[in-house]
C-alpha cells in the first residue's frame, strides 16, 4: 500500500515540494513586511536566500543542491531537507537514498516535521532501506504531533 500521493516523476515532486515551502516564506513575509513596494521579497530576504530562490525557480538544480550542500554541513535543518530531497529525488546531484536518510535524519534531529514525514514514507515505501511499518509509524507520529496534516492524514489511514 502507497502511503502518500506521489507525482508522475521525482523531479515533479521536487519541484511541488520546494515551491510549496517558498511560496509559505515569500506570502507569510509579505504579510509580515507589506509596503508599497512590487518587490517585497528583494527587500526582505537577504542576497543569499534570492539567489537560493532564483536558483530554484530557474530550476537549476544543481546549484540549489550545492547552495543547500554548504548550509546543511552548517546545520541548517531546511537545507538539510532539502539536501534530502535532492539526494532522494536525483535532481542536480545523482540519486542516493542513503545521503537522503542521513540528511532527513540529521534535519529531523533538530525538529523538522518534513523530515521525520521523509523518513515515515521512506520506511514505509522501502526507498533505500527496508520496509518497516512500525518505524514509518513512528515517524508519521513524530510529525503529526509538529502539526503537519500529510502525516496526520497518513496516520489516521494506518490506523484504518
Amino acid at each position: 500500500m502507497r502511503t502518500t500521493w506521489k507525482p508522475s516523476s521525482n523531479k515533479t515532486q521536487l519541484t511541488f515540494l520546494l515551491s510549496l515551502t517558498f511560496l509559505f516564506l515569500f506570502f507569510s513575509l509579505t504579510l509580515l513586511f507589506a509596503n508599497d513596494s512590487t518587490d517585497v521579497a528583494e527587500e526582505v530576504l537577504d542576497p543569499k536566500t534570492m539567489e537560493m530562490l532564483n536558483t530554484f525557480l530557474d530550476k537549476d538544480f544543481k546549484k540549489f543542491c550545492e547552495m543547500n550542500l554548504s548550509l546543511a554541513e552548517n546545520g541548517d535543518q531546511f537545507a538539510q531537507w532539502n539536501l534530502g530531497n535532492c539526494y532522494l529525488k536525483g535532481d542536480g546531484i545523482e540519486q542516493d537514498y542513503k545521503n537522503a536518510f542521513k540528511w532527513y535524519l540529521l534535519s529531523e534531529k533538530q525538529g523538522h516535521k518534513r523530515a521525520q514525514f521523509d523518513l515515515g514514507v521512506m520506511y514505509d515505501n522501502g526507498e533505500g532501506i527496508p520496509k518497516n511499518h512500525k518505524e514509518a509509524f513512528k515517524w508519521f507520529l513524530l510529525s503529526s504531533e509538529q502539526g503537519y496534516p500529510s502525516a496526520q492524514k497518513v496516520l489516521a489511514g494506518m490506523y484504518e
